[in-house]
């Protein structure tokens, strides 16, 4: 199940403008994202986030679940399962929480593959393998975002 992270108030489950048009092709409400997890998002999803968020690729296979065979296996059918697009969509939402409370893709990136304190000197792209882990690196954002030492 996907965390909707609000980016703005009543704007549930939008991803920040520089990273959801680049990466989803437009802007997604969250109708259209159902939608589309629920078909499995294209290939080029993950290609357009990598192409933003480079460093996470070492962890791609943990946090979308998927081997790296059967990433080929989907590269050549076109999509994810509509499993693999869920996790696929909650990396990208978290990456653009980051990227809205850092301020840049390139501050998001850098600081989902640095180990955090408050993470116990884990990166913050390690809890990205599951919902729990996810919610704390969200609920560690917005301490970040409100001025709370972390």
């Amino acid at each position: 199940m996907t965390t909707w992270i609000p980016q703005h108030p009543g704007d549930a489950g939008a991803v920040p403008e520089t990273v959801g048009p680049h990466v989803f092709g437009g802007h997604l409400d969250t109708e259209a994202a159902f939608r589309l997890i629920d078909e499995g998002l294209e290939i080029s999803v993950l290609d357009n986030f990598l192409e933003l968020f480079p460093q996470a690729r070492p962890e791609l296979g943990l946090i979308i679940g998927i081997s790296d065979r059967s990433l080929v296996r989907r590269r050549s059918q076109g999509r994810f399962t509509p499993a693999e697009s869920d996790r696929l969509f909650r990396l990208v939402e978290t990456y653009g929480l980051a990227t809205r409370v850092l301020e840049s893709t390139g501050a998001a990136d850098e600081w989902m593959a640095s180990p955090a304190v408050a993470l116990g000197d884990r990166t913050p792209l390690t809890y990205l393998r599951n919902e729990a882990g996810t919610q704390r690196v969200v609920a560690l954002l917005q301490r970040i975002e409100h001025g709370v030492y972390s």
